[in-house]
């Protein structure tokens, strides 16, 4: 071989090994472009997807932060069972009306009047919120018990509208006011033992979160006696 065939042939040689790699760099920054372009499209494609998801989860805290401020709030039927407890709490005061009432009776007269009325309110309160504005939250411990301790001044008032002028001992009036409020202090000393005192911090934390009807349900199923105090003030 001649010494210029030698030459162009190392040329050549060293040629195609600087250009292989050129054309294998070339071919894999395509390949890196493709898959970036793929992946671009990809994206753009979950793009709307992804926002509609977000949309999505921004409307579902606003809803819960609606029912929220609606469970937390007071309706104007919140104020109807208010006043319908008022009303179950006036039968009850007639009842114990006298001319001859001094100063602290008259006093003795309002308190009663005032805790009748607060919880004579828990049952029409329990029907309004969860029967006619139909809550999505489920009730809470103290909201039933709230109810439940209302429904003896409840039944009651139903005995002394119907009975009229009767007497004032009437034995239907008082054997119902003592069997109810005996049956719904021993309940609610129950429940608020086993939710409340028998349980851990944390639980007892759980059982308080609510609305405002759960936490004065709480409030009056732990001053249970003051149910009896009342009752027996009734009866004179």
């Amino acid at each position: 071989m001649r010494l210029g065939d030698r030459t162009s042939f190392y040329a050549n040689f060293l040629h195609l090994l600087t250009a292989r790699p050129q054309r294998f760099v070339h071919a894999s920054a395509m390949k890196r472009h493709g898959f970036f372009q793929r992946e671009a499209k990809r994206t753009r494609q979950l793009a709307p997807r992804q926002r509609y998801d977000r949309s999505e989860e921004r409307q579902s805290d606003g809803q819960r932060v609606i029912r929220t401020m609606e469970s937390n709030g007071v309706s104007v039927l919140d104020g109807a069972a208010m006043v319908m407890g008022s009303a179950i709490a006036s039968i009850h005061a007639l009842r114990m009306m006298r001319g001859d009432l001094t100063g602290p009776g008259w006093v003795m007269l309002w308190l009663t009047f005032a805790g009748v009325a607060i919880t004579a309110t828990g049952p029409f309160l329990y029907l309004a919120r969860w029967y006619v504005r139909r809550l999505p939250e489920a009730p809470g411990i103290g909201e039933r018990l709230w109810a439940m301790l209302g429904i003896p001044w409840l039944l009651t008032a139903v005995i002394q509208s119907a009975t009229g002028p009767a007497p004032r001992q009437g034995p239907l009036f008082a054997a119902t006011l003592v069997i109810g409020l005996g049956l719904t202090s021993l309940t609610a000393l129950g429940a608020v033992w086993t939710t409340w005192v028998m349980v851990s911090p944390e639980q007892a934390a759980r059982v308080e979160i609510g609305p405002w009807t759960n936490r004065i349900g709480l409030v009056l199923a732990i001053a249970w006696p003051i149910q009896c105090g009342l009752g027996l003030v009734v009866l004179n």
